[in-house]
């Protein structure tokens, strides 16, 4: 992934990532005298911020020169989904961690309701202010600010990877003033070996967390992969990858997650191809009765292909397949549905022109939405990108070609 240098000293970027106090006192020498770190991802090198939250020091990009970064860089940052309302944190702003007001209680009080339902059907913290962040909201921002919209040449991952990058981009967050690794669980991946040893002690740790108190009952982020979501004999259930306990619902809250997300759920009953996974970020409370389930608040979930590239439609799956299958340099922007007028279904990094390629995926023959998607493609060539629409009820893509090195 490159190399980052403080003074004299230098780390790899996945190092540094991992532990950033292994710059610390290098981190702390520039910070008293004014200067900067280097990236090498490219050449020259680019500057770099050294920002201070709390007791911490961390490196950020240096302002407006994210785009200038290599694209596969943890630095980069694309200044296209920014300029259209991405739902990507601002992660490089000032010497304050990026702080988020759920919309959400992060706990109750044991005789108040687990559920305050809006006039939309979504659950809601009632003393929420209009900028607070829903747990659909949130869940986008953890895709975007960890980067796993995007792809370059050369990247795996896997489950693991997910969950590296994911406590990566959250170290400089808080959710209603507390540190989002604490109230967000992302489970290591089942092993069985000595290594599962740690995913028990996290588990142990996760679960102590959510023992309800005489005062308050506290509640969690559960992120993982769906491994099902039907009826049993004790109700409504939703079980997870990785976590031995299922999260049971009201039926009100299983019908609408099987209106919402009904053909990933249909794609992951089933071998399909392209292959679909789906993954949820649930607000759980632990069972009352102290019993080895979750009861749900609420939840969020994301369909992906099976490199864990967010996707809307099975056409737009395939068209990701292909671009990872080509080792092509795309972003798939969060922000990216019919309804979003200026922001394409991907961007392509690595094709001919100053621009990225702006990509449209045409998927049904319904005449309205086709309608709708070239109107779209339209209005992105008058701001000035390149664009590119695959009909894929009727031909295999043909991508354009790679013409250099990704740019922004």
């Amino acid at each position: 992934m490159g190399v980052v240098q403080a003074g004299q000293q230098q780390v790899d970027v996945d190092r540094y990532l991992d532990d950033p106090r292994c710059l610390s006192d290098s981190l702390s020498a520039i910070r008293s005298t004014g200067g900067h770190a280097l990236c090498h991802c490219t050449a020259p090198p680019r500057r770099l911020v050294v920002r201070k939250v709390g007791a911490k020091f961390f490196l950020a990009v240096w302002p407006d020169d994210g785009p200038n970064h290599d694209f596969a860089c943890a630095f980069y940052r694309q200044v296209h989904e920014a300029a259209q309302g991405a739902s990507e944190p601002d992660r490089d702003a000032g010497d304050e961690a990026t702080k988020f007001t759920p919309a959400f209680a992060l706990q109750r009080a044991p005789d108040a309701p687990r559920r305050q339902v809006s006039e939309a059907g979504q659950a809601t913290d009632p003393h929420a202010g209009a900028d607070a962040v829903s747990v659909t909201a949130l869940l986008n921002m953890l895709w975007a600010g960890s980067r796993l919209n995007c792809w370059a040449p050369r990247w795996t991952r896997d489950w693991w990877r997910v969950r590296r990058e994911i406590y990566r981009s959250i170290d400089q967050w808080e959710l209603g003033g507390l540190p989002m690794s604490s109230q967000l669980y992302v489970p290591l991946p089942f092993r069985r070996d000595a290594a599962n040893d740690a995913a028990e002690r996290e588990w142990s740790q996760f679960v102590s967390d959510l023992a309800h108190h005489r005062n308050a009952v506290p509640r969690r982020l559960l992120l993982s992969e769906v491994k099902s979501l039907e009826r049993s004999s004790f109700g409504f259930k939703l079980d997870l990858k990785h976590v031995p306990w299922p999260v049971f619902m009201s039926r009100e809250q299983w019908e609408h997650l099987q209106a919402c997300y009904a053909r990933a759920l249909a794609g992951i009953s089933r071998q399909s191809s392209p292959q679909v996974k789906l993954v949820a970020l649930v607000l759980i409370e632990a069972a009352a009765s102290g019993k080895h389930y979750f009861a749900m608040c609420e939840a969020a979930m994301i369909m992906t292909n099976a490199n864990w590239v967010p996707a809307h439609t099975t056409a737009e799956l395939r068209l990701a397949d292909h671009l990872v299958d080509q080792q092509r340099a795309f972003t798939r922007p969060m922000g990216a549905d019919d309804a979003a007028p200026a922001t394409p279904d991907f961007w392509l990094h690595d094709a001919a022109g100053d621009k990225p390629l702006a990509i449209e995926v045409l998927g049904v023959d319904a005449v309205p939405y086709r309608e709708r998607k070239l109107r779209r493609a339209a209005l992105l060539r008058e701001h000035g990108h390149p664009t590119w629409v695959w009909d894929a009820t009727s031909e295999d893509p043909l991508l354009p070609p790679v013409h250099r090195e990704a740019k922004p």
